[in-house]
């Protein structure tokens, strides 16, 4: 069983994943579109409202669900609502870093969601111990999945999925949206198709 001391320090590491996976949650995002469509207003009003949802989908939600489901008895605590300052100001500091850094770093969406996945990752699972999992069995080993479902779908949709829908949303033909996936997607994968 945790001890007091070992919940506080878990509590603490959770929130710094947290917090630092809504960082790179939002600068994918704002990155893509400010690259590709040189939008900034559109840019971090996707990256705030996606990083936010994805954020707490990946590393609070599914987390417990999935807990609960495996028979843990789980407490839901959400960053967003329960300490909205610290998510606003790293959400917001994402954003405006990767619309201001997409100009300057080659590939950076590439990086920061490898990194955003990492960090997702690592707070799934802090949060499960930090809130009900409490101790390590051998029936933790099923958090794997848990975690694994927690952290791809939402990650996905915020770095890849969402922006890319806002960026080929206008184009006119099938032939610019083809050209312009192509770009996006070499640029994340280092090669075209």
């Amino acid at each position: 069983m945790l001890t007091e001391h070992t919940e506080i320090n878990t509590s603490l590491l959770f929130e710094g994943f947290f917090t630092a996976h809504l960082l790179f949650a939002s600068v994918t995002p704002a990155s893509l579109i400010s690259r590709y469509m040189k939008a900034f207003i559109p840019g971090i009003m996707v990256a705030i409202i996606s990083s936010l949802l994805t954020c707490t989908l990946s590393d609070i939600i599914f987390p417990y669900l999935g807990a609960v489901l495996l028979g843990y008895e789980m407490h839901l605590h959400i960053c967003i609502i329960e300490e909205p300052l610290i998510s606003a100001i790293f959400i917001l500091s994402g954003a405006f870093c990767g619309y201001i850094l997409s100009s300057k770093i080659v590939r950076l969406s590439k990086y920061t969601h490898m990194f955003h996945i990492i960090l997702s990752a690592v707070a799934a699972g802090l949060y499960l111990i930090t809130y009900g999992a409490g101790e390590i069995t051998l029936k933790s080993v099923l958090f794997i999945p848990v975690i694994a479902v927690s952290v791809l779908t939402p990650c996905i949709l915020n770095d890849i999925a969402v922006p890319v829908y806002f960026i080929t949303k206008n184009l006119r033909s099938d032939n610019e949206r083809k050209n312009q996936l192509d770009r996006i997607h070499s640029e994340h994968h280092d090669h075209h198709h």
